[in-house]
Order: structure tokens, then sequence, then C-alpha cells
């Protein structure tokens, strides 16, 4: 609770600038220098000595309308840097920093996720590649159940035999943003459709995160080990034993080098 109530403040202030020294203020009120030197300077910035009902720091600079448009502005243009926000935001006749961006995106729910570096290497040119943001903004995708489907989806009786095969989360660390299945879609709608990484759906997880997913678990042998066991599933339902019991070679015959030179060399030798 504050000893020094508004009225209180005021009293001692009017004191100070009739003359009457700190020290004297001090033995009456038991107010320091530096108490009365902040009075003051709060005084001179806002005209009273009552701290803001807000709780201090900066006064938020973007109301409701304000925040809308850079949501807007984010949603529209999510490879955006937030200089370029900026400008975009200065044309509407909204001025702010790029400190002012980040903290209104994060309190929106945007999340601030890392490029892949991996990805970057393989799908970016060396020119480009030191251009590049560190760093980027996206809103969190949709949960499956609320964004549009796609025909490359996975049926529920699809995943449920897929995901046991799938790597799991890694225990430990931070818990992951993007749901496995939906890293799963986003790889089969772009191997569906044939098209480049950086032109996935925005309401996929970040391309960055989905070809990292997928460059790794081609490396590590995943998707050899899937289709494995797909297959052992497939002849097993079909009353086969899981594995081939008898290899059937092409008996075609190949044809050998016929020997150059005339006729008259290609004799019987004595």
């Amino acid at each position: 609770m504050n000893i020094y109530p508004r009225a209180l403040r005021l009293e001692i202030l009017q004191a100070y600038d009739a003359g009457e020294s700190a020290q004297s203020l001090e033995a009456r009120y038991g107010v320091s220098v530096s108490n009365l030197r902040n009075w003051r300077k709060l005084r001179e910035s806002t005209g009273d000595v009552e701290p803001r009902a807000h709780g201090g720091g900066p006064v938020p600079s973007l109301d409701a309308a304000g925040r809308q448009v850079l949501v807007d502005l984010r949603v529209a243009h999510p490879d955006e840097t937030h200089v370029g926000l900026a400008a975009r935001l200065a044309e509407v006749g909204i001025n702010i920093s790029r400190t002012t961006i980040g903290r209104c995106l994060h309190e929106a729910g945007f999340v601030r996720h890392a490029v892949k570096s991996s990805a970057k290497a393989a799908l970016s040119s060396p020119e480009k590649r030191s251009n590049e943001r560190r760093y980027r903004r996206s809103a969190p995708p949709p949960a499956p159940a609320h964004r549009r489907a796609y025909n490359s989806d996975l049926l529920d009786g699809e995943w449920v035999l897929l995901e046991p095969l799938v790597p799991a989360a890694k225990t430990g660390g931070r818990t992951p943003i993007h749901d496995r299945r939906e890293i799963v879609n986003a790889i089969f709608y772009v191997l569906r459709t044939g098209c480049q990484w950086r032109m996935l759906p925005h309401d996929f997880p970040p391309w960055e995160t989905v070809y990292d997913y997928f460059r790794r678990w081609r490396d590590g042998g995943v998707w050899e080990q899937i289709n494995q066991t797909l297959r052992e599933k497939v002849r097993q339902r079909a009353g086969r034993e899981k594995t081939p019991s008898a290899v059937i070679i092409d008996s075609q015959s190949v044809k050998t080098t016929e020997k150059g030179g005339h006729v008259d060399m290609t004799g019987q030798s004595a």
C-alpha cells in the first residue's frame, strides 16, 4: 500500500515548490529527496503525481483497430519482415516500431520459429541465403478438423496404420508446435501435387519445418521402413507370408558381343 496518497503528494510538492527545503520535508513527512524528484518528473510528464493506471511502462501505441490491421497484413504477407510491415502500416497512417510489431504479433498468437538452415541450404541459392532472415512469424496452423481438407490428406483409418511408424517427438525440450499428422499431410501434398516446397499452402505448417522433417526421415531410412512394414501388412492380409519365399529370375538370354573382322578370319584355328 502506498504510504503517500495523491493528496499528500500534492501537499508535499506544493510546500517544496514554495521554497521549503528537502531536509525539512523529510523531517516532517519522512519523504526522501529522490521521491520528491520522481514526483516532480511525473507531474511534469503526465500533469499528475498519480502513476499510470496500466502499471507503468510505455502506453500501448496500437488500439484494437490498429492491431487488427497488423494481423491482416501479417496473414496477407507471411514472409514480410518487420521493417516491411512497418512501412505498410505507415502507408495507412500507423507509425510504430519493429519492437512493437513483434510484441503485438506475439500477443495475437503468432508463432516465432527459426527458419531451418538445412532447408535454406538445399533449396536456396548462396546469393539469396545471405539475405534471408533467421526468424519469421506465422500464425499457428488450424487444427486438421477446422481447415479445408485436401485430396492428399490421410484418412483416419490410414493414420491409425501410419502413426506407429512415424517417429514420435523426442522427450524433453519444448513441446512440438505442429501435429505429426499435419506434417505427413503436408509432405503428401507436395508429393501428390508436385509443387515446390515454398508453394506449400499457408494452412499447413511452415514449408521449412515440413521439408526438414522430410529430409531427416529420408536420410534416416524412415520412408523405406514404412514402405516395408506396409507391404508386409498387405501380404499378410492377403493370406501370404510377410516376405516372399521364392524368387523368379528373368530367363531372357543375354546376347554376347559378336566377333568382328572378315569372314575368312572367323574360321576355326588349326
